[in-house]
């Protein structure tokens, strides 16, 4: 059975508790849906593997047919208080510095793009994931950001090439340029809502091939 991504998060998206404390709690919800989902395939979390260094993968994926898939995600949130299973709520730590979680962001879309390319891995394909409730996000950043090159807004394109923050300012001493190979479509879907100014939930999955 092909392995649904998609489908994967919109099952925990309709569960009475979507939501989560961390990133960790995040991947481990995914897994376990996965699991329920497509039990055939093996769930790896922070697979590791030596090439150039050491890399750490969020989630590696794999069938009876050797195909893998890599996973990373990223949960970032404004503060404000969710309901979580056990009827507990739990209040958000908030996520600041959006210009640096953009960065983090198109950063892991490039580190998929060389687990995909890598002959060690044979990984078939990869996933970012990204689930936030940040509108700065799918709204986008100003053009004079320090980050702009980094702009991942809803109906956009994160073109390839060369990444880099603005110069001459602290981001570009502490932020490194790097490089993407492929033009990704950005299109964040409806995740989902609680109450507060911050209450609705995106997601963007964006799919890494060779």
């Amino acid at each position: 059975m092909k392995f649904d991504v998609t489908r994967v998060i919109e099952e925990l998206s309709s569960k009475r508790y979507p939501l989560f404390v961390s990133e960790r709690h995040l991947q481990v919800a995914f897994i376990l849906k996965a699991k329920e989902l497509y039990p055939d395939y093996e769930y790896i979390p922070e697979y590791v593997y030596k090439e150039e260094k050491d890399h750490h993968i969020d989630l590696m994926v794999s069938n009876n047919n050797g195909d893998r898939i890599a996973f990373e995600f990223k949960y970032i949130v404004a503060g404000g208080k969710i309901k979580v299973p056990g009827d507990n709520e739990y209040e958000l730590r908030n996520h600041s510095a959006v210009d640096i979680r953009r960065y983090q962001c198109v950063k892991d879309i490039s580190r998929l793009e060389k687990y995909v390319e890598s002959g060690t891995l044979k990984c078939k394909k990869g996933y970012f994931i990204l689930i936030t409730n940040m509108h700065l996000f799918w709204d986008g950043s100003k053009e004079d950001s320090v980050a702009a090159d980094f702009d991942i807004k809803d109906n956009s394109t994160l073109n390839k090439g060369l990444h880099k923050p603005k110069e001459s300012t602290s981001f570009s001493i502490q932020y490194k340029k790097f490089e993407t190979n492929n033009d990704y479509k950005i299109k964040y879907k409806d995740y989902a809502k609680t109450d507060g100014k911050c209450g609705l939930f995106k997601y963007l999955c964006v799919e890494v091939k060779k």
